[in-house]
């Protein structure tokens, strides 16, 4: 039974094997094989093979669609990508690209699909774009789905003032500068800028709706006759603070237009006082309007002080608008070593050079270098409340038995447990951190203030009574 079971084995596989059977397809039979018998099996022998690569029909002139590999010869359709006669549009993310030809204006011009790019280089290489805009390089344009007319600045467009020989560049076009009407043909002359004509306004002539009438850049809440202007949509948050001729202070030119008001003055409107005590640091009351005080300086007044002073503000470096006053800079220093830290964060030999550069003192002694760990700090030094200090042996704080800790310090009476060192209990000065992370886990300070984290309490130099906002006052 086995001898004819192989025998009939034997004979089938005879047959299979005959002359009469189909050939296979494969790199031995390249004649056997058909365009069509290959685009059956997308482009592929039956072992796998690359069909046009194997019968050279990748360069025979003919486009060969069922390829695996995309065929050269299919990159000439008649059909357009994009555009021409019937208009055809591309699909969301791109645009048709017409390329860097003057083809803005031709009917019907014939474009290819391209993907809008995400991310452009910042190389400037001007182009001009069909919508008459100039960009800074051919793929911001691309970017905003607008083809390029020609390469290089459209005409009368600019980037710095030598783009406009004989003429000033404004908000990126050439114009022609003026000082008065005259010499601006149909136009007004304004803030010596040849304009368009504009629709003059006063309190008899209003604007029309979403326009204010503009009386002039400040001082001009007294004008009679101004110019109609479009109300701004939108502003930059630069702070300028101006007051406004209704006595209120904005913080910039623009955001007072967006409420239709002129400009009175720069700065900030004078604010009405009794005494010093309703006027802020660094002011004083003077016939009954807060004004700077002589030789204050930083904060909410800005740097007022000589070019041969500096403006002091030590120990709190200027933090939450503190203001300090104007010190003559030091021409001549001794070598006395007395580190102290400047609000810079740079080590000074003492206050004397610190002073000759013009900086205020944080605190008495050389620099913390802030850290993570030890491994950030020199050698013999430990990362203690994310700066690096030396070890030492604790000292006491607080109570009746206590001292002071220094200013770099704050005095750890243990947190919660043992509340801000109550009943006479002691503590320990650590050094201050001078480096938090930004987490909000709300604590209340010692000083019943409020601080964002048990960290920030401590670089305050507090330690914390309890966890969460600090109750109430009653």
């Amino acid at each position: 039974m086995n001898r004819i079971l192989v025998g009939l084995t034997l004979l089938v596989f005879l047959v299979g094997c005959s002359d009469d059977a189909p050939p296979s397809v494969g790199v031995n039979s390249p004649a056997d094989l058909t365009k069509d018998e290959a685009a059956q099996n997308d482009g592929l022998t039956t072992d796998g093979q690359d069909a046009c690569e194997i019968m050279g029909w990748y360069t025979d002139g003919v486009c060969d669609e069922f390829c695996p590999i995309m065929d050269d010869e299919c990159s000439d359709f008649t059909t357009p990508d994009c555009g021409g006669q019937d208009a055809v549009t591309c699909p969301t993310g791109q645009y048709c690209a017409l390329g860097i030809a003057a083809e803005c204006g031709n009917v019907n011009p014939i474009g290819k699909c391209e993907a809008i790019p995400e991310v452009c280089t910042n190389d400037v290489t001007p182009v001009c774009g069909c919508d008459g805009m100039t960009y800074g390089n051919a793929c911001y344009a691309a970017r905003v789905g607008v083809n390029i007319a020609a390469e290089g600045s459209c005409d009368g467009a600019c980037e710095t003032p030598a783009d406009c020989p004989g003429q000033i560049c404004d908000e990126g076009t050439c114009v022609d500068a003026c000082t008065t009407n005259e010499e601006c043909d149909d136009e007004f002359c304004t803030e010596g800028i040849c304009g368009a004509a504009v629709t003059v306004c006063n309190d008899t002539t209003p604007c029309s709706v979403g326009d204010f009438c503009y009386l002039g850049t400040q001082d001009a809440c007294g004008a009679t006759d101004g110019m109609c202007q479009a109300i701004p949509k939108i502003c930059t948050d630069e702070i300028a603070p101006v007051c406004g001729c209704d006595d209120v202070t904005y913080i910039n030119p623009c955001a007072a237009a967006v409420s239709g008001i002129n400009v009175a003055t720069l700065g900030e409107c004078p604010r009405v006082c009794a005494d010093n005590a309703e006027c802020l640091q660094g002011e004083i009351c003077e016939n009954g309007i807060c004004a700077t005080a002589a030789g204050s300086c930083g904060g909410r007044i800005g740097d007022t002080c000589a070019a041969d002073e500096f403006c002091n503000i030590p120990g709190t470096c200027g933090f939450a608008d503190e203001t300090g006053t104007c010190e003559p800079i030091p021409q001549i220093c001794n070598n006395l070593y007395a580190p102290v830290c400047g609000c810079n964060g740079v080590t000074y030999g003492n206050d004397c050079e610190a002073a000759a550069a013009g900086v205020s003192i944080e605190s008495v002694g050389e620099c913390q270098q802030a850290c993570t760990k030890d491994f950030d700090c020199n050698r013999g030094e430990v990362c203690t409340n994310m700066v690096c200090v030396l070890p030492t042996s604790p000292v006491t704080c607080g109570g009746r038995t206590g001292g002071v800790c220094s200013s770099t310090q704050w005095c750890d009476y243990g947190g919660t447990v043992n509340a801000c060192g109550a009943a006479d209990g002691t503590g320990t000065c650590e050094v201050r951190p001078q480096l938090c992370p930004l987490i909000l886990n709300p604590v209340c300070g010692c000083d019943n203030n409020n601080y964002d984290s048990p960290c920030q309490a401590h670089a305050a130099g507090v330690d914390i009574v309890s966890v969460g906002m600090c109750p109430p006052v009653m």
